[in-house]
């Protein structure tokens, strides 16, 4: 009897703790471990620095003292050399295809830093049976989740730039990396971001992969791939981040005709975030971070504007005709 006794006690033990854990990830706040998985910028070495019409361009290994490693790539103008504190900088998330290569495609910025960063593994989607697609929607959360740590870090790397203004660095992401840089922003806690941007982002992760599903030919029931995907994605849901933006502005760019990312998922979330914020409706349909068009008005309205914005404003709705 004791022993059934003991088992019991130890059974009850374990649902409890089991149900706790279940309860923090499902309501809990990431942030904390976002933050302590970055750990500190102990290390950056430079390679492959090329220097063309006054920029030069560079790739950096970001070393922390948890053991993680980030490769980006950074574009600075050599003509600002010697002026402390004098350029506005932004830090770009992309796909996990183009990564730190976004760098590549944009027009010379010759006023400011601009960076770029890879994912902290290569991801391969293979969604053509149930193994597969298990083993690539786990990886894609994975180095989702380490990825918000690495941005965390570029940003320790940025400030500790002697020629970069720390009051004017702007946080980009595009696609996936707008939901990257929605958690990042809130894990922010030094205040590293003077500006969010958020390209192509939307309210309920498994809500979007339900209406993709059959885009990306996934297996099974589009309703449960999105279930899972919720629950899967849960820790980088950006609905739980956007309020935390504030009191630092925030711009959201979404099209209105997007058929991968609808605009009633990007109002969702616009409606969810604090002031100061803008949202911009852009012309066409989905595009990549490679897309030569949309990289340039990245780089026009994003590189060119937002570091150089006045005081922190409510700056509402807005119609944009750049896009496709």
């Amino acid at each position: 009897m004791k022993f059934l006794k003991w088992m019991l006690i130890i059974v009850a033990v374990f649902v409890l703790l089991a149900a706790g854990g279940l309860a923090f990830y499902d309501a809990g706040d990431w942030t904390p471990l976002f933050r302590a998985y970055k750990g500190k910028l102990i290390s950056a070495p430079v390679t492959n620095m090329v220097s063309e019409n006054e920029i030069a361009m560079y790739d950096v290994e970001l070393g922390s003292d948890t053991g993680r490693n980030v490769m980006c790539r950074a574009s600075v103008p050599e003509s600002s050399s010697g002026k402390r504190g004098s350029w506005p900088a932004v830090i770009l998330v992309a796909g996990m295809e183009t990564g730190r290569k976004v760098v590549d495609t944009l027009p010379p910025q010759k006023n400011m830093m601009v960076m770029a960063l890879d994912y902290p593994q290569s991801v391969k989607l293979d969604f053509s049976n149930n193994v597969t697609t298990a083993r690539s929607v786990w990886a894609a959360r994975e180095a989702a989740m380490h990825m918000v740590s690495s941005v965390l870090l570029a940003g320790d790397f940025v400030a500790a730039q002697p020629m970069v203004n720390k009051e004017r660095v702007v946080l980009a992401g595009i696609g996936e990396g707008a939901f990257i840089c929605a958690a990042a922003a809130a894990a922010d806690d030094q205040n590293q971001f003077s500006h969010v941007v958020l390209i192509q982002a939307g309210a309920n992760i498994g809500r979007l992969i339900e209406m993709n599903a059959r885009r990306l030919k996934l297996p099974g029931s589009a309703a449960t791939a999105g279930r899972i995907g919720e629950w899967l994605f849960k820790p980088i849901e950006p609905v739980r981040y956007i309020e935390r933006i504030a009191p630092r502005p925030l711009t959201m760019l979404n099209g209105k005709a997007d058929d991968w990312m609808p605009a009633e998922a990007a109002q969702k979330l616009f409606d969810r975030a604090r002031e100061p914020k803008k949202l911009i409706w852009l012309k066409g349909q989905h595009a990549t971070p490679d897309d030569k068009k949309l990289v340039a008005d990245l780089a026009n309205r994003i590189l060119v504007e937002l570091p150089q914005a006045g005081p922190t404003t409510a700056i509402g709705i807005a119609t944009d005709m750049m896009g496709r």
